[in-house]
């Protein structure tokens, strides 16, 4: 991991995937944090959100919502990514990022969830030397919360 994945360029990525699920929930990103560095690989960043996107367009109920904010701080970035309806009860939260976990197996099968997806996330992430957290979002869905280091750690 040597190059910085531009915020810009994952966000162009992400508005191109988005198109496909955009009839179907409405999304929110910012688009003026284009000047914001995230060390990492760009591929692996990608295939991060991609993930997430995914996961969203799958779970979230037709006509819902995802909002995806982007703070800097001086060492890190924090992006926020929060959906609606349907939630997690508290004792499914604590097991999302768990390898082949999925909340309502039928629901996951009938949509085709793996339970995969927000654990290959996590390991994208902790593979980036940073955190992801989740909890209720005030839409009724999932918020995650995800740090990422704007340069390596020594």
């Amino acid at each position: 991991m040597c190059r910085t994945g531009n915020w810009k360029k994952l966000s162009e990525s992400l508005d191109q995937r988005k198109k496909g699920c955009a009839n179907y929930i409405k999304i929110h990103s910012l688009k003026n944090k284009a000047h914001i560095n995230i060390f990492g690989d760009p591929k692996r960043l990608k295939q991060l959100f991609d993930n997430l996107l995914q996961n969203t367009c799958r779970y979230t109920n037709e006509g819902g919502e995802l909002k995806i904010n982007v703070k800097e701080y001086r060492d890190k970035v924090v992006i926020t990514w929060i959906d609606s309806e349907p939630g997690v009860s508290d004792r499914d939260l604590e097991k999302l990022f768990d390898r082949l976990y999925r909340v309502d197996s039928s629901r996951n099968r009938e949509k085709g969830g793996s339970g995969l997806g927000l654990a290959i996330c996590k390991n994208i992430i902790e593979a980036h030397e940073g955190q992801i957290r989740a909890e209720h979002s005030e839409l009724g869905g999932l918020k995650l919360s995800i740090e990422l280091p704007k340069r390596q750690k020594s």
